[in-house]
């Protein structure tokens, strides 16, 4: 029993010691913070989000509509160049080469018509500024 318990301790240990948070991008440059907010109209959508071929997020979404956010993820990479890539229900796909510096928001929103009035076509529109969204 001691021998399991032994056993089971350094296996946790290396477990938990192993599992650092994965920073992305090339290592000599700066480590700088941002965000990626999915916003409008998600409703229940699966969703696959990734940052240089890492996955950031799989999973379901569906927006609060009290606040036009469904999820916002705040996040690390090393700054200069780095691909975007999302996924909506497997129907709609977004990537782009960007460059990562501090302070970056990108903002995901998704249209399931177009609206000329708001400038956007159906599908996935997202947009990058140094600018904090306001939610109300």
């Amino acid at each position: 029993m001691k021998l399991i318990t032994i056993i089971s301790s350094v296996f946790i240990f290396f477990l938990l010691t192993s599992c650092k948070n994965q920073i992305i991008g090339p290592v000599d440059s700066e480590i700088v913070d941002f965000e990626i907010h999915f916003q409008n109209n998600f409703d229940n959508d699966d969703v696959l989000l990734k940052l240089d071929n890492n996955n950031i997020y799989a999973g379901k979404l569906t927006t609060d509509y009290v606040w036009s956010l469904a999820k916002a993820f705040q996040l690390q990479a090393y700054s200069g160049q780095h691909t975007l890539f999302v996924n909506l229900n497997n129907s709609y796909t977004y990537q782009e080469r960007f460059t990562l510096t501090d302070g970056l928001y990108i903002l995901i929103r998704y249209y399931d018509d177009d609206h000329p009035e708001w400038e956007v076509t159906k599908g996935l529109n997202i947009r990058f500024t140094n600018t904090a969204p306001i939610y109300d």
